[in-house]
């Protein structure tokens, strides 16, 4: 049982409570729905970068298969590597309900690296 007296202004204080939560329910559906809209984007955004990442890898992997054939692992070895000295992490900050995210990006304007004594196709690739 309770020990509060049901006067008209209990009830309404009651009302007003009730209001209250049921705006804050409003309010973190809301949020919710916010924050759900932005994980299936990231979702979308993995899944293009996953795709673009496989691709790429599959086509390094054949890359590095046939430069191996043709000029064994030693020769790979002292194949001169790409310059990356200008390569920067760029990163962009946002908010989301008031969260900071950040998201970062690779720059990498690699240039040419020096002529190799025994240059290929393959090992170029």
């Amino acid at each position: 049982m309770s020990d509060v007296t049901p006067t008209r202004s209990v009830v309404l204080e009651l009302k007003g409570e009730r209001r209250a939560m049921h705006d804050g329910y409003v309010f973190l559906d809301e949020k919710c729905l916010l924050l759900a809209g932005e994980i299936l984007r990231e979702l979308v955004r993995h899944d293009a970068l996953q795709r673009r990442f496989l691709v790429a890898y599959a086509t390094a992997v054949a890359s590095l298969q046939a430069a191996v054939a043709r000029h064994g692992l030693h020769g790979l070895q002292v194949y001169p590597a790409a310059d990356l000295s200008s390569a920067e992490v760029r990163c962009t900050s946002r908010t989301l309900t008031g969260v900071w995210l950040q998201d970062a990006a690779l720059s990498a304007d690699a240039r040419p690296a020096a002529p190799a004594f025994d240059a290929s196709p393959e090992a170029e690739a």
